[in-house]
């Protein structure tokens, strides 16, 4: 999915089990479109007008996808009152919750401030993934963690530093490991 440095997911995005990958865009009129998944940056970016689009699917042949279904939604610091609202409304029916955040942004205070609008009852099943590990040092990377441990106790049952990249091109020491012997 798309990442910036700005939150950019717009719209919700559920992602599902599919035996061919592609992505359907259901509008507020419930006209639904059916698109190849390249075409998911066009549906994705709160820096365009996406007024139409009520929620995306993404559907991919994906082995874990079969288990679990995923839900990108915009971030709780949305641009629009509406998003944020229908992110909360998300959450309050949601079973477990992975946030992710850039290691060197950890545990600031405008994200607590985020953290605080997670439903209680969701934060047993609440896993925090600090990503871009490959940016640090091995140093640096556990005083980050040992900071996080200590400020994010109240919202998440464990926080892990990974790196997307890493696990992207299968180089070792990535982080994703230690995240799926958690979950299991």
């Amino acid at each position: 999915l798309p990442t910036g440095v700005v939150p950019v997911t717009a719209k919700p995005t559920f992602i599902k089990y599919a035996p061919q990958n592609f992505l359907m865009a259901l509008y507020n009129d419930g006209r639904q479109e059916y698109l190849n998944t390249s075409e998911l940056g066009a549906f994705v970016d709160q820096r365009k007008a996406l007024k139409d689009v009520k929620y995306l699917y993404i559907y991919a042949n994906n082995e874990i996808l079969k288990d679990v279904s995923f839900i990108d939604t915009p971030g709780l610091n949305s641009r629009s009152n509406a998003d944020t609202k229908e992110t909360m409304q998300i959450l309050a029916k949601a079973n477990a919750l992975i946030w992710i955040s850039l290691i060197n942004n950890a545990a600031r205070a405008s994200e607590l401030n985020e953290l605080e609008l997670i439903p209680s009852a969701l934060r047993e099943n609440a896993l925090c993934l600090l990503n871009q590990k490959d940016k640090l040092n091995d140093d640096e990377i556990k005083r980050v963690l040992a900071h996080s441990a200590l400020t994010y106790k109240k919202y998440f049952k464990a926080t892990y530093a990974i790196s997307a990249l890493m696990e992207l091109n299968a180089k070792p020491n990535s982080g994703f490991s230690e995240v799926f012997s958690f979950l299991k």
